[in-house]
C-alpha cells in the first residue's frame, strides 16, 4: 500500500516569506494540522476554483478592472 501511495503523490520545495511560514506554523499549531495537509487542502481549492477567481488571487486582474470583473464574477460563476 505505502508504494501504492507514493506512485500519487508528488514533493514540492516552495519558498515562503519569513512571516508566510510563521503564520503556517501557527496554523498547523493552533488546529493540530500538519503544515503539509494545509498546503495540500489549499492547493487543491485553489486549481477547483474557477479561472476569474484564481486571477484575482494571484494579483492578475489590474486594479482598473476589479470592479468590473468582481461584478462579473458573481453574476456569473457557479450559477
Amino acid at each position: 500500500m505505502t508504494e501504492t501511495m507514493s506512485r500519487k503523490r508528488v514533493v514540492l520545495r516552495i519558498q515562503l516569506t519569513t512571516r508566510a511560514k510563521a503564520d503556517l506554523t501557527e496554523l498547523g499549531d493552533r488546529l493540530g494540522v500538519p503544515q503539509n495537509r494545509i498546503m495540500t487542502r489549499l492547493l487543491e481549492w485553489f486549481c477547483d476554483q474557477h479561472a476569474a477567481i484564481r486571477n484575482f488571487v494571484l494579483g492578475l486582474v489590474p486594479n482598473d478592472m476589479r470592479r468590473q470583473t468582481a461584478q462579473w464574477a458573481i453574476s456569473n460563476i457557479n450559477k
